[in-house]
């Protein structure tokens, strides 16, 4: 790892000595070897975040220990416009942020939304909207809540305690300006206006294909939404092309290990849907044919225990270059650089 710093560092002397190559040579030398992707589960029973490599579902790193924010029972996670890594902490009912390449917390504390925020009691799904702003849902109080998407700080009460029957919400997710809600106990799907917060509609009412507990819901670029939950033979992924009717994608009569599927996402070419399992894996599953595609993270894998929440595909980390703090002023390389250099080869980016 040192080698690699010095080695960086002479590199980077060369091209401070040769000013016409000044930001090549510094900033982005061609050629950067690339690192492997990975995914991040959220382990609620753990309380942390766990990276794993991708495709091969080996564990890497607690990129977010139980001991490094004082989170208890992570459910939903999201990436930021920042590209910082946001989610729930259903026990403490705060929203907690950390660096979205290293997982480390920012200055003296990670929570980014505080203690029962507005009335946040128990969050489950987390979502950015189109405004910037971070959506929230409040289980307890059968609403969702919005915040400011730098600062944290309570906006309003978006989707009011109730509205459009609105019971135990979940999952949430943006589309066409619109937001949907997974309305989890009374399994539903509904949809409200993406300014407002009014009610629209039941997307997906009570009962469809058999959902009798919505959970995750995801879409694609095409519209078609993807839902995750439990149905009257046991669980299931729904899909419903924009559209069209809902139909049963996959469930654990054709994938025995969908037991209980929670807060799913896309692999990195979209060909696959990840989810995260109460038994304690993860189900890759081909998202046009619903076919198995194995299990990606196994029970266990990286400490983790059941009740695996959500998961999200984590791309190559980005390359370490020595003048780690893109500084533009002279001196280029500091004591600063170094640290920095550290924390982003320990986070697992490449080097040039």
């Amino acid at each position: 790892m040192l080698k690699s710093f010095r080695h960086a560092f002479r590199s980077s002397a060369m091209g401070i000595r040769h000013a016409a190559g000044l930001a090549i040579a510094v900033l982005g030398p061609a050629g950067a070897s690339v690192a492997q992707d990975s995914i991040l589960v959220g382990d609620y029973n753990g309380s942390k975040i766990v990276r794993l490599a991708y495709p091969s579902g080996s564990a890497q790193q607690h990129f977010v220990g139980n001991s490094m924010t004082n989170m208890t029972g992570v459910v939903g996670m999201t990436t930021g416009p920042d590209g910082n890594l946001y989610f729930s902490s259903r026990l403490t009912h705060e929203i907690i942020r950390v660096d979205g390449r290293t997982g480390y917390p920012f200055g003296g504390t990670s929570v980014f939304v505080s203690a029962s925020a507005g009335g946040l009691n128990q969050p489950s799904g987390l979502a950015f909207g189109p405004d910037g702003r971070l959506y929230v849902s409040s289980y307890i109080t059968d609403s969702v809540l919005v915040y400011d998407g730098t600062t944290g700080a309570f906006i309003n009460g978006f989707v009011l305690a109730g509205s459009g029957s609105l019971d135990g919400p979940w999952g949430l997710a943006f589309f066409g300006g619109q937001l949907y809600v997974a309305s989890s106990v009374n399994g539903k799907v509904l949809r409200y206006n993406g300014t407002t917060g009014a009610f629209v509609d039941e997307v997906i009412p009570a009962g469809t294909a058999g959902l009798t507990q919505s959970r995750g819901i995801l879409f694609d670029s095409t519209g078609k939404m993807y839902v995750t939950g439990s149905v009257t033979t046991g669980s299931a992924v729904l899909v419903k092309p924009l559209g069209g009717a809902v139909s049963v994608l996959a469930s654990n009569t054709t994938i025995p290990g969908l037991s209980i599927p929670n807060l799913p996402a896309f692999t990195g070419d979209g060909a696959s849907l990840m989810v995260p399992c109460q038994n304690g894996t993860v189900q890759k599953i081909d998202r046009v044919s619903g076919a198995s595609q194995g299990t990606l993270v196994l029970n266990g894998a990286g400490g983790m225990t059941t009740l695996l929440e959500s998961v999200l595909y984590f791309p190559n980390p980005v390359t370490c270059y020595a003048n780690c703090d893109n500084s533009v002023q002279v001196p280029f390389l500091n004591v600063q650089d170094f640290t920095c250099f550290l924390q982003k080869f320990a986070a697992g980016c490449s080097q040039p």
